[in-house]
């Protein structure tokens, strides 16, 4: 509604419609919600890849009439579970030490290698931003933290000594807190609230 009342257009894309999202994105009055088919041309590993929705992204800011007012959600799907080691073919990081066993590992770097490439799409879109030329600003979230259990079953953050510290509510802070980075193309003042 708020939107509305500033007059943007208001766009929707899903890389798979959970929880009947698309009814509830509409009955909300979102003007267009659009679910990507995953193909082999937009496909990584089993997902619609990252870097196929960040072309789309790139392609409606384009596409837009200068001076529309434009919101944008794009959910990507491609670091989703399974955290398997097969999810990818070739790996660019690498363990380099770990107190873990090899299962624990293999979840781990399946995510990371998951995070490596939202990053590497996510730099992208953020250069194409700094030279587009109508104010913007880009928000990157993640709805929920990584279901990262392992092919045994065991949940690998019970593992990690980053989620089971001396301090409980540091440790509860961290496995239910999900960051937000904002980047924009021009100068945004805020204020930092406690």
């Amino acid at each position: 509604k708020e939107l509305k009342n500033n007059e943007y257009q208001t766009k929707i894309t899903f890389g798979k419609d959970f929880y009947n999202s698309k009814d509830a994105c509409l009955k909300i009055g979102f003007d267009e919600y659009v679910e990507i088919e995953n193909t082999v041309e937009n496909n990584n590993e089993g997902m619609i890849s990252d870097e196929y929705l960040i072309n789309l992204t790139i392609e409606a800011l384009e596409n837009k009439k200068k001076g529309e007012k434009l919101f944008y959600m794009v959910e990507t799907i491609q670091n989703h579970i399974p955290y398997t080691i097969d999810k990818y073919k070739n790996y660019d990081i690498e363990i380099k030490e770990s107190e873990l066993d090899e299962v624990n590992n293999n979840t781990l770097l399946s995510y990371a290698q998951g995070i490596y490439e939202s990053d590497k799409q996510l730099g992208r879109l953020y250069d194409y931003i700094k030279r587009y030329e109508e104010p913007t600003i880009l928000i990157f979230l993640g709805d929920h933290l990584p279901y990262l259990y392992n092919e045994k079953g065991e949940n690998v953050i019970d593992k990690l000594e980053y989620f089971n510290s001396q301090n409980e509510l540091e440790n509860t802070f961290r496995k239910y807190n999900t960051q937000g980075l904002i980047l924009s193309n021009y100068e945004v003042e805020y204020e930092e609230t406690a």
